[in-house]
């Protein structure tokens, strides 16, 4: 995986950053939902 991310890095500099983006709100998303969890 981390070789995925360096070739992807190197060749689609923006692609790289969109996928950083999304994986960012997924994980954002995933811990909110357990926060919620938590708390009730």
């Amino acid at each position: 995986m981390v070789e995925l991310h360096l070739g992807s890095k190197k060749v689609f500099p923006q692609n790289y950053h969109a996928f950083e983006g999304v994986k960012r709100l997924e994980n954002t998303h995933f811990l909110s939902h357990l926060l919620q969890a938590y708390r009730s």
